[in-house]
């Protein structure tokens, strides 16, 4: 493809349009922007043929739209591989980054329970956990309580974000037990209504931090895993997205 690129004589020539190796990010920048420009192009015509075609699936079609989108800015800020020298130049400096924070041990999310965090150093980035009890022993109590521990602000200040995404219980019922465990009302007190002049001063003096907080909360019945997904990496771009909860 020599001819369709201009020649041997026009690309000696771009060498010499170089100033200086010290801008190399820059330009190098210039070729990602261009590499992201010719594949929103060829996505979006792809995506431009299958909605003229009645016999797909409309939301199978979104779904994939919003996948492709995505892979082109993994794939223009992320290689696929990397070298042992590299990765291990990584960990030292994430170690070194550790080990002068004020962490007091917990390197990820925090969950909240001290017992927990020490033997986990917090919820670590990629981690998959999964909590099992009988029905009745206070999983989505322990959840809740780990995604309003895991949002507090830092000692710096950083805020957190999470999502839970409730498949059996609505969000209002969710938001009642948060509520709930934040000011130390019984739940039954909540649910009816029945509050004590001091009982509705906490309420509504403490529940402000819980309102502030980046939680969110999602109650769409037999939602596929697609859709799960696709709502993690919306509020991922917004705000961050640090802890996800699925119950269950």
């Amino acid at each position: 493809e020599l001819a369709d690129a201009g020649g041997s004589y026009y690309l000696a020539q771009l060498t010499n349009k170089l100033a200086s190796a010290a801008n190399i990010e820059y330009y190098a920048r210039i070729l990602t922007q261009k590499f992201v420009q010719r594949e929103l192009i060829r996505v979006c015509g792809e995506i431009s043929t299958e909605a003229y075609d009645d016999g797909k699936d409309a939301l199978e079609m979104l779904d994939n739209s919003e996948k492709a989108l995505y892979a082109i800015k993994n794939q223009s800020m992320k290689q696929s591989f990397a070298s042992i020298e590299t990765l291990i130049g990584q960990v030292l400096e994430e170690l070194e980054e550790r080990s002068s924070d004020d962490n007091e041990g917990v390197t990820g999310v925090p969950s909240g329970f001290l017992e927990l965090d020490r033997f986990t150093a917090g919820f670590q980035p990629s981690d998959l956990i999964i909590m099992a009890a009988q029905p009745g022993m206070g999983k989505t109590a322990m959840a809740l309580a780990f995604l309003r521990n895991a949002v507090r602000p830092d000692r710096t200040g950083k805020k957190r974000c999470g999502i839970i995404f409730s498949l059996e219980m609505s969000d209002v019922q969710l938001v009642q037990r948060m509520i709930s465990a934040e000011v130390e009302i019984s739940g039954d007190s909540i649910k009816k209504g029945v509050l004590t002049d001091q009982e509705w001063k906490r309420l509504h003096s403490e529940t402000q931090t819980l309102a502030e907080s980046n939680i969110f909360i999602d109650d769409t019945p037999q939602m596929s895993i697609f859709d799960l997904m696709a709502k993690c990496r919306r509020v991922h771009s917004q705000h961050g997205l640090h802890v996800v909860i699925v119950d269950y």
